[in-house]
């Protein structure tokens, strides 16, 4: 047989590719079977970790997936909390070594995050130059989410002393992303739940708001009593009460606690079940110490320390002998319209804010009622309403109206002065608006002999 020529070429196979050809196409599959498994790691990953709702949990199983993916020794998760990056997971590093990591020698790594969206992937012996550690290799991706980046997770030294490449940042990129998708779902859902705890909370304090206030059908006999009451949120922090007394006399209290919301309403509802509670047992108690008491009852816990308090006027009507004692405790002045004489007296005495100075002693004035005369009580609702241009309804304005309107049956006075100041507010910001409560009474019969004179008094 003759021996085959040497042409130089590798002998072809039956497929018509060399030998090496082959070598490399083989090589190639095999490659491309790698990638392949490593997107069906990641998208297995991502299932695990998407079906995980304990962010913590998660946190700790993409910290395991990520040292296994790019065969990472030590690393470290480190989230956003208010401007800072804090750790979160660490495992086999001390999460401190974030300041002494840098990707380039006057570049540390924590300004290099914060000046850029990119990922380092940087192989030296100068990533940690001041540091202890033995860093040669680093790996650090941001945390992604819509709302920019919430975080960093950072990889160090691969096993066996070799050196990270761009298929395990890709890798870790990959993680990430639904690290990324993890925390947002994680904030929205607390978001969610914080909602549905609110709208609970809400729900909670409207009943008991709704138990507390008597509503708008306020009788008692020889007087005509309108009202009109709207809270500036779900539920609203203002309060007022018609509280029966014997020999014909009635408490009237209207009150404003400081602050909106729930925790006003809560605090309102304690207000009025404390006065109700102390005139059941002490029908004849004085105003002033029904202002004294329940300042003491609430400075002892109930808002003392949550730096509320409420402003409150007492009224205490006597229809056998015509006269009206009250107690103002830093409230808007009642108006005592007087038909005799077609004028108003500011019913202001008393004291100052309700709910925060412990053993405060309050003033109480004194004055006469006869048939016709009304007793208009806001909050502060009215008073401070403010327009377009931040100019506010005032005080001054509410005795005008209260003066021009004093024909008018109590509940159309009350409905028509809502009326004028939404029309007066139109226009003026959200923040502006505050509870809002209007009270008049009438004094329509009197049952007794009137009492001469009056006047405030101590």
């Amino acid at each position: 047989m003759k021996a085959e020529a040497n042409t130089g070429y590798s002998i072809a196979t039956d497929s018509g590719r060399s030998r090496d050809e082959q070598d490399q196409l083989f090589q190639m599959r095999l490659e491309l079977e790698g990638q392949k498994q490593r997107l069906k790691d990641i998208e297995t990953m991502g299932a695990i970790i998407a079906s995980i709702m304990d962010i913590d949990k998660v946190m700790t199983v993409v910290m395991e997936m990520s040292l296994r993916a790019v065969s990472g020794e030590v690393g470290a998760i480190f989230l956003e909390e208010d401007g800072e990056l804090l750790t979160k997971i660490a495992w086999g590093m001390d999460g401190a070594l974030l300041a002494e990591l840098y990707v380039a020698p006057d570049n540390p790594l924590i300004e290099a995050y914060r000046n850029s969206d990119e990922s380092f992937l940087i192989n030296s012996a100068t990533i940690a130059p001041n540091s202890r550690a033995n860093v040669t290799s680093m790996l650090a991706v941001p945390i992604r989410s819509h709302e920019g980046k919430s975080g960093l997770v950072v990889i160090l030294n691969k096993e066996r002393g070799e050196i990270f490449d761009n298929s395990d940042k890709e890798t870790l990129e990959s993680l990430n992303h639904f690290l990324g998708v993890a925390l947002e779902n994680s904030r929205l859902l607390s978001e969610a739940l914080k909602k549905q705890q609110m709208e609970q909370d809400l729900s909670i304090a409207r009943e008991v708001q709704a138990t507390i206030l008597p509503g708008t059908a306020l009788e008692h006999p020889g007087v005509d009593i309108g009202v009109v009451y709207a809270s500036a949120r779900e539920v609203g922090g203002d309060f007022y009460e018609i509280i029966p007394l014997p020999d014909r006399q009635f408490v009237v209290i209207l009150g404003d606690v400081s602050s909106k919301g729930v925790g006003s309403a809560l605090v309102m509802s304690a207000c009025a079940g404390i006065i109700k509670s102390l005139l059941r047992y002490e029908p004849q108690m004085s105003v002033a110490e029904l202002a004294g008491r329940l300042n003491d009852t609430l400075s002892e816990g109930i808002i003392k320390d949550r730096a509320m308090f409420a402003t409150i006027w007492f009224g205490k009507f006597d229809l056998e002998v015509g006269t009206l004692t009250y107690c103002n405790g830093g409230h808007v002045p009642a108006l005592h319209y007087k038909k005799t004489d077609d004028s108003i007296d500011e019913l202001a005495l008393g004291g100052t804010i309700v709910g925060q100075f412990e053993g405060l002693k309050f003033k109480e004035g004194q004055l006469t009622v006869k048939e016709g005369d009304t007793v208009t009580i806001v909050s502060d609702g009215v008073t401070e309403s403010e327009d377009r241009a931040g100019k506010l309804f005032g005080r001054e304005r509410t005795r005008e109206y209260v003066m021009k309107h004093s024909s008018d049956s109590p509940q159309k006075f009350c409905d028509s002065l809502q009326s004028s100041i939404t029309e007066f507010a139109q226009g003026s910001g959200e923040e502006s608006h505050d509870d809002f409560t209007v009270l008049q009474i009438r004094v329509n019969q009197l049952f007794g002999k009137n009492v001469s004179g009056g006047g405030d008094g101590l």
